[in-house]
């Protein structure tokens, strides 16, 4: 059943793919904007609240949705899990990206692939030759790459006899609170690493040596 999840999920992500910035990613990602602002008060008890409010219940409602439809058809289950994959994975989420930026250094237009080089990463751009950018786009696609695919399939695999497709959703929680909090210099920043560095740690054996980390 995983197996046939994952493939229907590729094959709907390839024929309409949907965009990293989708409503549930853009809901997500202003709540977890909030907590950080309204929960992070030094401690890293605040941090470890914050953490669990934010994936637990992603988690808690994917499994539920899961056991309710696997109890009354299969055929439910599998639709939820295609579901959830959809949301949460696909090389196309971030390919465009890689895309484009190819593009304009084989067209040897530099400024426009540093600046979409530095939407696609969140990092200052201006002063990259074009060797440093081709660099860049190559190891931003490798973590890509990693983040919406590999990983993901890696923990919904593992979690997928008991859960359903929750641990996608919880290793992808995870990489996003990386990414909004992982940079903080208090306690939600080495905690939110370790979190992340926790899952990283584990689907590294299955994925080689790419790391789930922020742009």
């Amino acid at each position: 059943m995983s197996i046939l999840s994952l493939i229907l999920a590729l094959l709907l992500e390839q024929l309409r793919p949907i965009s990293s910035r989708n409503p549930l990613y853009l809901g997500f990602i202003r709540t977890a904007n909030g907590m950080g602002r309204n929960l992070n008060a030094g401690e890293y008890r605040n941090g470890v609240y914050a953490w669990l409010l934010a994936v637990v219940p992603l988690v808690a409602i994917t499994a539920g949705g899961y056991w309710v439809l696997l109890r009354y058809n299969v055929f439910l289950a599998i639709a939820w899990n295609v579901l959830i994959l959809y949301f949460t994975m696909g090389f196309r989420q971030f390919s465009h990206a890689f895309t484009k930026i190819s593009k304009a250094l084989q067209a040897d237009d530099l400024n426009t692939a540093r600046s979409m080089l530095g939407d696609w990463t969140g990092q200052s751009t201006s002063e990259l030759n074009e060797d440093e950018v081709a660099r860049l786009t190559i190891e931003q696609g490798v973590i890509d790459s990693y983040r919406y695919v590999f990983g993901t399939i890696f923990w919904f695999v593992a979690l997928a006899w008991i859960a359903g497709p929750a641990g996608a959703v919880a290793y992808r929680a995870a990489c996003l609170l990386q990414q909004k909090w992982g940079g903080h210099g208090d306690v939600f920043g080495p905690l939110c690493r370790w979190r992340d560095g926790y899952f990283g740690f584990y689907s590294d054996s299955f994925g080689g040596d790419f790391i789930c980390r922020g742009g």
